[in-house]
């Protein structure tokens, strides 16, 4: 399908006009002009820039009209016609007030009588003594501009219903001849008359003030931009005292300086604009944000064009305050909530729609695991975490964007975080410094969300922490963080995403997203196989015959035994395995990915686990499975699976996977849940090669579900790999197949033995 241009005018092609061409026209086609040399029935000849004629048809002159690239420009080539243009200055007509509008076509028709007039013997200039036909003289139009005048009235009365009363008085015969001469000049276009003159700025107050007075009075004018911010009568006694003690210290016989008339003063002073009195009493900062320059926005016409990141700094105590609840809350509590309890938002929102695409929670200070948590979470579906919460709208809003828009901050700027936004082919910008106005959209969300929290909040929303019995502060603190994860959650999708918005059309973003996505495309969110090489947790896993293991499980692949056959070491007793990078992830363990053969590929586990299976699933049911068998027992895969569809049925599975109000997990979590519940591997007893897991449900008190137990609240360790100097490449050792370098000069030298 192809982009329509502008529409033809739908015309029978029998039908072929001749089109007027003067001598003074200027005729555009494709862009070339051309001048007029003769036409005749069948065909125009114009003469290019070159002085080259050229014949066109008049059939070809309509086709060219009628696919627009055919123009002519009345008069161009004559030398009035070029002084009249540079005299309307480019003006229309339209662009003035009623009053100069109806005063101009006024003049224009009463000239139009006078011109009517010229060269005839009029029985209004006889009676008056005048015996010479009619002109332009002062006598002459002193006589025929009140006759004229009477004419243009009379025809100016509406001949029924009411109309204003024409008041406009004509001018003084010498003006009038001047206006008839300029209306002449312009081709006679009413707007050659118009009053240029906007207003008292155009009368010139300092025409006839002596320069010295300019000079001084301007001196004093600019003391008004200082940034101590004088006020103007300030200034006035100041230029008074100076003007003073001048006159005083004149000589004999030289003028006297003047103070300036009411006003003037203060017209200089304005006269710079506003913008340079702001820039100078304020600073260039505020005269920036003030006088900021807004071409129209951004023009986004398709979802992902462009989204914006940004961290937000949220305070639960002043919601407390604001709900009426935290003069109810226990001291200890209070002091928690003081000084723990002010959660970090990472947020992800599309331009176009406004939809959120991500909101990560956490405790602690922005960093790149809670920049890349929330790029993970604008990426890929979302819906489970909708269940999670228990929301009415379901959470469909995730792509894959073209433009990611942060600031500076540290966790934008890491590496691990411009290496997955470059991974997944996407742009990262960062606008300039300190201003806020050039990501507009993630800003202005933030203001919409401290304006309607009240409205997301209600006084009901955190009491029941208190009607739980438990006051025990620490654990009343991590409640209150997750209900404020979980209700704010909930108001974004059920309120935010449903609520029409001015810049939108009054459209909610939720119907704009369903418009944008049928209209056209755009790229999917990751899969599960994407996510794990862009955001899976980086660990080091020893290679043995069965594979690698981590999680309790063997993964098995071919090419991971390559890598345990070529591993460059000699052989010696004692030798500890090889070990490789593994990436593991969270939301689905029953797959890892590895790197050999310069690609990553995908390992299985040799037990043939479901596939899905979260990381909290799987570490509380071995929990579950150590708590009622002996701690040293083997782990069995029929009892964990159990477990794992008892926590799906259950509506824990869910929160967990949900993430609201967990930490960002790191390789030394994972390295504590391997020591903590997989010392021992898991056995597969199931005779059942494909066991099918439940499907997830919602708890209707997602707060009253037991936490997780891999769930830890402490601040993560900065261990990150990217972070770490790079280990040494493994080295082969040195054997009797290594040549042996003699020094120079030195013929007793041997290798020492080692």
């Amino acid at each position: 399908m192809t982009a329509a241009g502008p529409q033809a005018p739908q015309i029978s092609p029998t039908y072929v006009p001749r089109y007027f061409i003067g001598e003074t026209d200027a005729v555009e086609i494709d862009g070339k002009c051309f001048s007029f040399r003769s036409s005749n029935n069948f065909e125009h000849e114009l003469i290019d820039s070159n002085g080259l004629p050229q014949k066109f048809s008049h059939e070809t002159i309509y086709d060219l009209w009628c696919h627009r690239r055919f123009h002519i420009k009345r008069g161009h080539f004559a030398a009035e016609q070029a002084a009249a243009s540079k005299l309307a200055s480019g003006f229309t007509l339209q662009q003035f007030s009623e009053y100069k509008i109806t005063k101009a076509l006024f003049y224009t028709a009463v000239i139009e009588e006078l011109i009517r007039f010229e060269g005839k013997k009029l029985k209004a200039l006889t009676d008056k003594g005048y015996n010479r036909k009619a002109g332009f003289g002062n006598r002459c139009l002193s006589i025929l501009m009140p006759v004229a005048e009477g004419i243009v009235k009379e025809n100016w009365k509406a001949k029924r219903g009411g109309t204003p009363s024409i008041d406009i008085t004509l001018p003084s015969p010498d003006h009038f001849r001047d206006l008839i001469n300029r209306f002449r000049a312009a081709n006679f276009e009413a707007v050659a008359i118009v009053d240029l003159r906007m207003g008292r700025k155009a009368v010139d107050y300092l025409e006839n003030v002596h320069p010295d007075d300019v000079a001084l009075w301007s001196e004093y004018a600019e003391r008004y931009c200082s940034p101590r911010k004088p006020h103007i009568t300030e200034i006035a006694d100041e230029l008074r005292a100076a003007i003073e003690e001048r006159n005083l210290a004149r000589e004999a016989g030289t003028r006297e300086f003047q103070m300036p008339p009411p006003g003037i003063l203060t017209k200089m002073i304005k006269a710079k604009g506003r913008f340079y009195l702001t820039w100078k009493r304020l600073g260039p900062k505020a005269a920036e944000n003030e006088f900021n320059i807004v071409h129209g926005g951004l023009q986004l016409d398709r979802l992902g064009q462009r989204i914006e990141m940004d961290e937000w700094h949220a305070n639960i105590q002043v919601l407390l305050a604001k709900a009426g609840v935290w003069e109810t809350l226990p001291s200890e509590l209070k002091k928690v909530i003081k000084r723990q309890t002010r959660p970090w938002l990472t947020v992800a929102i599309d331009a176009a729609s406004r939809c959120i695409l991500a909101i990560s929670f956490s405790r602690y200070d922005p960093s790149h695991r809670s920049a890349l948590r929330g790029l993970e979470m604008a990426v890929s579906d979302k819906t489970l975490i909708s269940l999670a919460a228990g929301t009415q709208q379901r959470w469909i809003y995730g792509l894959i964007p073209e433009v990611i828009v942060t600031d500076a901050g540290a966790g934008f700027r890491h590496a691990r975080f411009r290496a997955a936004i470059s991974t997944l082919k996407a742009l990262h910008m960062f606008p300039v410094t300190g201003r806020p106005q050039a990501r507009g959209t993630i800003e202005s969300f933030f203001n919409t969300c401290e304006k309607r929290f009240l409205q997301y909040f209600s006084g009901r929303t955190f009491t029941n922490i208190l009607e739980r019995g438990d006051y025990d502060s620490e654990k009343n603190a991590s409640l209150l963080f997750d209900e404020f994860c979980l209700y704010f959650t909930r108001a974004i999708l059920d309120i935010y995403h449903q609520t029409p918005q001015e810049s939108l059309g009054w459209a909610t973003p939720a119907d704009v997203w369903l418009r944008l996505s049928h209209k056209s495309s755009m790229l999917p969110p990751v899969t599960d196989e994407e996510r794990r090489l862009i955001f899976g947790t980086p660990v080091k896993a020893a290679i043995s015959d069965k594979g690698v293991r981590a999680n309790g499980l063997h993964y098995q692949h071919r090419l991971l035994q390559k890598l345990r056959y070529d591993d460059p070491r000699l052989p010696k007793k004692n030798l500890k395995a090889r070990r490789t990078d593994i990436l593991i992830d969270r939301f689905n363990i029953s797959r890892i990915s590895f790197f050999a053969d310069g690609a990553w590929h995908e390992a299985k586990p040799t037990i043939g686990l479901p596939d899905g299976v979260s990381i909290w699933e799987w570490s509380n049911a071995a929990a579950v499975s150590m708590a009622e068998n002996k701690e040293n027992a083997a782990l069995r895969l029929s009892i964990m699976l159990a477990e794992i569809n008892r926590q799906r049925a259950s509506g824990e599975a869910a929160m967990w996977r949900s993430e609201l109000g967990m930490e960002a997990m790191t390789p030394k979590s994972f390295d504590d849940i391997q020591r903590r519940y997989f010392a021992n591997e898991v056995v597969g007893d199931m005779a059942e090669t494909n066991p099918v897991l439940a499907q997830y449900v919602s708890s209707s008190d997602p707060i009253g579900l037991p936490l997780s137990v891999i769930r830890d609240d402490n601040k993560p360790e900065n261990d990150d790999p990217a972070d770490a100097p790079e280990e040494a490449a493994p080295k082969a050792d040195r054997s009797a197949f290594t040549p042996f370098r003699r020094r120079s000069r030195d013929d007793n030298y041997k290798p020492s033995e080692s």
